[in-house]
């Protein structure tokens, strides 16, 4: 990689790290983690999202996935610092997702395969 890149890659990485967004969502990452059976389904729900974008990406539309998504998303409202953290991990990919559109425009790179 270009050496000037690989610096201001560095640089920008180190500025999300420092973000409100990003601390917010660590703290409460840590905090969801002490909780076994919360940590469980947030990983459950993190595996069952993926599964349905790639579904999704096939053209496969599963009932059985978006249920599964459903319940666990269901209990996890019922937990305050789960439901907080992930508004703050969807902080941090909204953050993520506008820096690489910028970076995609500049470079004129077309994006439109990631919009559903």
């Amino acid at each position: 990689m270009d050496p000037k890149i690989d610096e201001l890659t560095e640089s920008l990485s180190a500025a999300l790290r420092e973000s409100e967004e990003y601390r917010e969502y660590k703290r409460l990452r840590d905090k969801v983690n002490e909780n076994d059976l919360t940590r469980h389904l947030l990983s459950e729900y993190h595996e069952l999202m993926i599964l349905q974008q790639a579904q999704l990406m096939q053209g496969i539309r599963d009932s059985g996935t978006e249920e599964k998504m459903k319940k666990i998303n269901e209990v996890l409202q019922f937990d305050d610092t789960a439901f907080a953290y992930l508004s703050a991990e969807y902080s941090v990919h909204s953050v993520l997702s506008e820096i690489y559109k910028r970076i995609a425009n500049s470079v004129e790179i077309n994006l439109n395969m990631f919009e559903s």
